[in-house]
């Protein structure tokens, strides 16, 4: 059961974003793909096209992994990155498995 996330910012300057928006874009897809994400997600900023995050949820996992740090590490050369675990604190997340949804 996902009760943790892993959530990657990255905060670049306004003339690489594109092209670190399309290197978040293909990673998340890559940790969906080949690492087993249970959710792999890339999000830009409505207002600040250079704010940059990815959320990773995984199912039985220990957190942080090893594909989010690299990951992070990655998008290191476009800008200052956080890379944090996030706890969630209410019951908006049903107990079952994402995976196990329809």
């Amino acid at each position: 059961m996902m009760r943790e996330v892993e959530i990657i910012r990255l905060r670049a300057a306004p003339e690489r974003a594109e092209a670190a928006l399309a290197v978040l874009r293909a990673e998340t897809e890559r940790c969906r793909r080949d690492d087993g994400a249970a959710v792999a997600m890339a999000l830009r900023h409505d207002c600040y096209p250079g704010d940059l995050a990815a959320v990773l949820g995984w199912d039985e996992r220990p957190l942080p992994t090893r594909a989010g740090a690299a990951l992070a590490e990655t998008l290191r050369r476009f800008g200052p990155v956080e890379h944090g675990v996030w706890r969630c604190m209410d019951s908006l997340l049903p107990d079952t498995p994402i995976t196990n949804r329809v």
